[in-house]
């Protein structure tokens, strides 16, 4: 009996043993996930201000790049685009010059962009003054001129004639016209046309009616070829070169529009824009199969006012009656 009451005694502290080296064991691998969680908290916390750091030395770096590209050339750069017509901003122009004279009050750029500047204050004053002048005298001030031209194109207005037909592609002893309807007139105007370019955009020209102080667009002219060599190049059988400024400079066309009679009775304006904006078309089965289509002539607005005429990009062709 004792023997037994022994072997339990010792079942029992080795139980009580192993139960208190699983403890210790728990406790020690909690120990160090504590250790190691402390660990990589640390370590996170240095990255951090690693990273803080980084991003305030690229901060700095940039500001660096950014004062080592303020230079005079780059500053008569950003002024230039600011003066461009197309993205006009006079503010920024205006800021970017008080900088470049404040960095480099002597340098050439500075120099040239007061001379930019002041050149862009006198213009506007010019056209201030040239609005002023054609408002007070009216459509009567506004010149005209029978020959325009843009940077690679000339136009020369040679006759203009009111009638009921209009008369084009002629060739041989043949000719092509058109009629105007009962109670319309056409409008039609003989031309030289002159470029540099192989394949030009022809400017655009319209028919303004005259209602008081501004000018009513009643029709945009279209272009056709006077002349074909022979009837087998109207029909496009071969080429024309006459008529194909890739091969010869001038060409002569003729411009027409059917008006009403009732219009006429007032004062027509011929416009022309420098704008380009007919453009070379050709349809192989079409007589002739080239042909000058007109696009969106922007500047050919619905009315015109006296003040549109004071920058040149409009002109005054021919007053008709």
């Amino acid at each position: 009996m004792n023997f037994y009451r022994s072997k339990q005694v010792k079942f029992i502290l080795i139980l009580l043993l192993v139960l208190f080296s699983q403890s210790s064991c728990t406790s020690s691998d909690s120990n160090r996930k504590n250790e190691l969680i402390k660990n990589l908290e640390q370590k996170n916390e240095t990255l951090n201000k690693e990273v803080l750091s980084l991003k305030d030395e690229i901060k700095k770096l940039n500001v660096k790049i950014e004062e080592l590209s303020i230079t005079p050339t780059n500053l008569m750069y950003e002024l230039k685009s600011h003066l461009n017509e197309d993205n006009q901003n006079i503010k920024k122009a205006e800021e970017v010059l008080g900088l470049l004279n404040k960095r480099f009050p002597d340098s050439p750029e500075s120099k040239e962009g007061e001379k930019l500047l002041n050149k862009y204050y006198a213009d506007l004053k010019a056209r201030e003054i040239e609005e002023k002048r054609l408002a007070a005298l009216g459509f009567k001030a506004l010149k005209v001129n029978s020959q325009v031209s843009n940077e690679n194109t000339t136009f020369k207005l040679i006759n203009t004639k009111v009638s009921d037909s209009w008369t084009f592609d002629s060739h041989g002893d043949s000719y092509m016209y058109t009629k105007a309807e009962k109670g319309d007139k056409y409008v039609t105007a003989r031309v030289s046309v002159t470029s540099k370019d192989k394949d030009p955009n022809l400017m655009g020209v319209g028919i303004y009616s005259q209602q008081g102080a501004k000018l009513t667009l009643v029709e945009t002219m279209w272009y056709k070829f006077v002349r074909w060599k022979d009837y087998g190049t109207y029909l496009g059988n071969h080429t024309d070169f006459n008529n194909d400024f890739a091969h010869t400079s001038t060409i002569p066309f003729t411009l027409g529009a059917s008006v009403s009679s009732e219009i006429l009775k007032n004062p027509i304006y011929l416009v022309i824009t420098k704008e380009g904006c007919h453009s070379r078309g050709y349809k192989r089965f079409e007589n002739p199969p080239v042909y000058y289509l007109p696009n969106s002539c922007t500047s050919l607005k619905r009315e015109l006012l006296v003040k549109d005429f004071s920058d040149k990009s409009l002109e005054v062709l021919k007053v008709v009656n």
